[in-house]
């Protein structure tokens, strides 16, 4: 009986043993089973997190290339201003991005004629007025040549009239207007009145409506040059005179080196007085350079004094020296 009781003892004190050592062994391969299991949901956590920030990356490089291509393609577009010059001012609806590199300036020159920003929009307007300068007038007799320059493109307008002040709604006063858009302006203002003074103001307005006008200011266009004028003092000159002479008549004929009146005097005492009104004579008040001209009803057989005269048309009168005659014997 002490035999069992001793190995009893001695299988309990085994068990206990196989108990105090196993027990910590089944421990640990539990914990350690457990320890697994969290290594393993924790490296699917990681492996997910990581999934998700490869989704997000991916997203966010597909929205910054979408947005990349989107300024791009506005830089792209902006490079049409090389193509057709005014394509930034008038494309005020496109935004040009910090990130574009504009060539040749044009950055710039968008900055400059975008220089308000409307908020909300991205986009800019244009609200600065042009600037007036280096206005020259050059009146001449019946015209006036008008020239300025502005800061922008920008349309050309010129309003005149006689009266002071001068008023742009009036319907007396007349405007010149050229829609074009230019940085350069001419103008000819005509017909215009010589030795006139007219009032003026001057206008340009940009693309965006924006407007400068000038004060008034006024010129007075030239007078009709004055001719010299030569007055005629030399009296015609006599040449190539002629007498052909019949019983009862005679027959005259001379030149002179311009147009004149043709006129003989004629007598039978000398001197011949062509001042006298007794003194007979014979006319013709034809303005000619070849004169011809018939005395009639004269004496047979007669000795007669005469004087050729011509006279200009400025009244230069020149007379031959008296000279004498005899008409022939009648039949």
């Amino acid at each position: 009986m002490k035999k069992y009781l001793k190995i009893g003892a001695l299988i309990s004190g085994s068990l206990l043993v196989g108990t105090l050592i196993l027990s910590p062994l089944s421990t640990f391969a539990k914990d350690n089973g457990k320890g697994n299991s969290d290594n393993e949901n924790r490296s699917n956590k990681n492996e997910q997190v990581k999934n998700d920030q490869a989704k997000v990356q991916v997203k966010v490089e597909k929205d910054t290339d979408k947005n990349n291509k989107k300024d791009n393609k506005s830089c792209v577009r902006a490079f049409g201003h090389l193509i057709a010059p005014g394509w930034i001012k008038h494309n005020t609806t496109v935004s040009i991005g910090d990130e574009c590199n504009l060539p040749f300036g044009i950055g710039k020159k968008y900055d400059k004629e975008h220089s308000t920003s409307t908020p909300g929009t991205g986009t800019t307007t244009d609200t600065t007025a042009p600037i007036l300068g280096a206005l020259s007038i050059n009146p001449r007799i019946t015209d006036a040549v008008i020239r300025w320059f502005t800061n922008e493109k920008s349309d050309t307008t010129v309003f005149y009239s006689l009266n002071t002040p001068v008023d742009l709604s009036a319907s007396t006063t007349k405007v010149v207007l050229q829609t074009s858009l230019n940085r350069d302006h001419v103008v000819v203002l005509s017909p215009l009145s010589a030795s006139t003074t007219y009032y003026m103001v001057i206008r340009s307005r940009d693309a965006a409506g924006n407007t400068a006008t000038s004060a008034q200011t006024s010129f007075t266009t030239k007078n009709y040059p004055v001719v010299a004028t030569t007055t005629d003092t030399s009296a015609p000159v006599i040449t190539n005179a002629v007498a052909i002479i019949g019983s009862t008549t005679v027959q005259l004929s001379w030149k002179t080196n311009e147009n004149a009146t043709t006129k003989a005097y004629y007598s039978t005492s000398t001197p011949v007085n062509v001042a006298a009104s007794t003194t007979a004579f014979v006319e013709n008040t034809s303005l000619v350079s070849a004169h011809a001209i018939t005395v009639t009803g004269l004496a047979t057989s007669t000795q007669y004094y005469m004087v050729y005269e011509s006279k200009d048309s400025t009244g230069n009168t020149s007379r031959t020296n008296e000279f004498s005659f005899t008409t022939t014997a009648g039949i």
